[in-house]
């Protein structure tokens, strides 16, 4: 981190020029300079300044021009245009290189100071310049600007800590910008990808639910039919007996099972303690919940992706003009991913448009939701799918 030294040094003006350099000499579109901040110029240096040098005049001139150079970056700052920004900082750049000139022959702790300072903003500006073309080559050239920013500063060059911080901001936050930029699109498909799985599962789990609730259902029938079946045996011995070898009384024991069989039937427990009716019905209600407990909260899957991808789309576009700030409006085009990440998501609520249809026995599909709101006609459900209703 900068280090400043407290002590005061030889060469030092005493004037209010560090008041005015505070906030640094570099300032772009993305570091929101205060409204406040004061774009002084040469013209207000007073006309004796307190520099215990033998180049005050060259000191002077020097000051006013990287007075220049902090003008021309505010009016950078707040240009919001591409041309307008290159030409108040190519303006910026040819002030600094009027102060190195007058620098060049000074010597002195302030010299040296204001020197460093002003090639350290020199490479700031070039790498603010080169950001929109190269993004690369623009963070080499910050971090040779950090590499002379990033030291240990006089009073009077105080504001180098800002551009230090400025240097260290435009490496960091537009590798950090671009990475997330460039893996938007994937995290969109991820997003896709795993709510395309998400209906995959639920389908499987609803029709397994289903297939169960037939067999329970096949089940219950059966018992029933099996009772019904045996019943009509029992009662249909005697007068069959009456015809076939009515000589012979074969049919005793089926005319004696008949009350046995009612008995049990209404009297004794079945299975699980129930009589056999309460057992079938049992076993049809269970199946039939069991296919309600199965659709509880049934969500539609476009509805569900839109929400889920809305914060994701938000924070890339949020990136993506933060990013444009600081190429000066003109980001290379590998970055400018949101479109390409808007139309995955389009396409994936096209495909996951639909609603939850049950197929039906000797009837067309219809809305799950409707279907789940009649018990009656659940057991009727062949299948689960989703889709258009037609």
């Amino acid at each position: 981190m900068v280090q400043i030294t407290q002590q005061r040094a030889s060469g030092i003006w005493k004037e209010p020029v560090a008041g005015w350099t505070a906030g640094g000499l570099f300032a772009a579109p993305w570091t929101d300079p205060p409204a406040s901040a004061k774009a002084a110029d040469a013209g207000d240096l007073p006309d004796h300044l307190d520099l215990d040098s033998d180049h005050r005049n060259d000191i002077a001139a020097a000051l006013g021009h990287l007075l220049e150079v902090r003008s021309h970056c505010l009016q950078a700052a707040a240009a919001r245009e591409y041309y307008t920004c290159r030409q108040e900082y190519a303006a910026a750049l040819k002030a600094c290189e009027a102060a190195l000139f007058r620098l060049h022959s000074c010597e002195g702790e302030a010299a040296a100071a204001l020197t460093e300072w002003a090639l350290g903003v020199h490479a700031l500006i070039r790498a603010q310049m080169t950001m929109p073309k190269d993004p690369a080559a623009a963070r080499g050239l910050a971090l040779s600007a950090l590499t002379r920013l990033d030291g240990k500063h006089v009073p009077l060059t105080a504001g180098a800590e800002a551009d230090a911080e400025a240097a260290a901001r435009l490496v960091r936050e537009t590798a950090e910008l671009e990475e997330r930029l460039l893996g938007l699109c994937d995290r969109v498909r991820q997003a896709v990808d795993a709510a395309e799985q998400a209906v995959e599962r639920r389908l499987a789990a609803l029709n397994r639910a289903v297939a169960s609730m037939r067999r329970q259902h096949a089940k219950a029938l059966a018992w029933a039919v099996g009772w019904g079946a045996l019943n009509l045996i029992l009662m249909a011995a005697a007068p069959v007996n009456a015809l076939v070898l009515p000589a012979v009384p074969w049919s005793v024991p089926f005319i004696v099972a008949l009350p046995v069989l009612w008995w049990a039937t209404w009297a004794r427990p079945f299975r699980d303690g129930r009589l056999f009716f309460g057992y079938v019905t049992r076993l049809r209600t269970a199946a039939v919940a069991a296919a309600r407990t199965a659709a509880e909260g049934l969500w539609q899957p476009d509805e569900r992706l839109e929400a889920e991808l809305a914060p994701v789309l938000d924070a890339g576009l949020a990136d993506y003009q933060r990013l444009r700030r600081f190429c000066l409006f003109r980001v290379p085009e590998q970055f400018d991913t949101c479109w390409k990440a808007r139309a995955i998501r389009e396409g994936a609520l096209m495909r996951l448009a639909g609603t939850w249809l049950a197929d039906m026995i000797d009837q067309a599909a219809q809305p799950l939701a409707e279907v789940l709101e009649t018990p009656e006609r659940i057991p009727y459900i062949t299948a689960v799918r989703f889709g258009p209703l037609r």
